[in-house]
């Protein structure tokens, strides 16, 4: 049975399934066009890739109090943070859910229905690396990924081209370079930090660093469009 797996979990106390497995959108480009004159044409500049709706039904399995189960299913669903289908080895970040009238669905109907609007990626499920020398990472995605690093001690990092200094680190410094942040655990470390936030290409990624840095960790957070 296909089960739809929120942070990892599906609630096997609940008496519902798919009804089928949902159309997985490819997402779409947004773009900005814009007339220059004297120019042939537009000059098209990419902004990014839009979020994915995917529409799920749920058929209910067997004799319920609708009430009850209402608010159960309403409670298994909210506050998620992503999404995985258990017939697959991705996960989707979860932006926003919508809910049918559940209630009233399941009286008629037996079935209801719920919209997730997700981040246009499908992620990995592992994508851990810990490395203690200079040397390649490789992205197997598709796209180019923002990765969560964890940075032991002071000194100059260099992805590819890239330069970032770490300042005055005693021990360690994350960088989520998926919202631009520096910090370790609660306390914010954006000062101890020069230059952009890296990012990992498709393919092999050169990796180095000097000073007195001994170990960089984290998650590549490979995706795929």
């Amino acid at each position: 049975m296909l089960k739809t797996l929120l942070d990892g979990q599906f609630p096997d106390n609940l008496p519902f399934c798919l009804t089928e497995r949902p159309i997985i959108p490819t997402p779409d480009m947004d773009y900005d066009d814009i007339e220059i004159p004297g120019r042939d044409g537009t000059l098209t500049i990419e902004n990014g890739y839009k979020n994915i709706t995917i529409p799920c039904e749920y058929n209910i399995l067997e004799d319920y109090n609708v009430k009850a189960l209402t608010r159960k299913i309403k409670a298994f669903f909210l506050n998620k943070k992503t999404l995985r289908f258990s017939d697959d080895t991705v996960f989707y970040k979860i932006k926003k859910i919508q809910f049918s009238d559940i209630e009233n669905d399941i009286e008629e109907y037996g079935l209801f229905k719920i919209t997730f609007e997700l981040d246009p990626f499908q992620y990995e499920l592992t994508s851990a690396f810990d490395i203690t020398k200079p040397g390649i990472i490789t992205n197997p995605g598709s796209y180019k990924s923002l990765p969560y690093l964890k940075i032991y001690g002071s000194g100059t990092l260099v992805i590819n081209n890239q330069s970032i200094t770490i300042q005055d680190v005693a021990d360690y410094i994350e960088l989520d370079c998926d919202i631009g942040n520096a910090y370790k655990g609660q306390i914010d470390m954006n000062e101890h930090m020069r230059g952009e936030f890296p990012f990992f290409k498709v393919g092999e990624n050169s990796i180095s660093w000097s000073g007195n840095i001994t170990k960089i960790s984290g998650h590549g957070n490979w995706r795929h469009v």
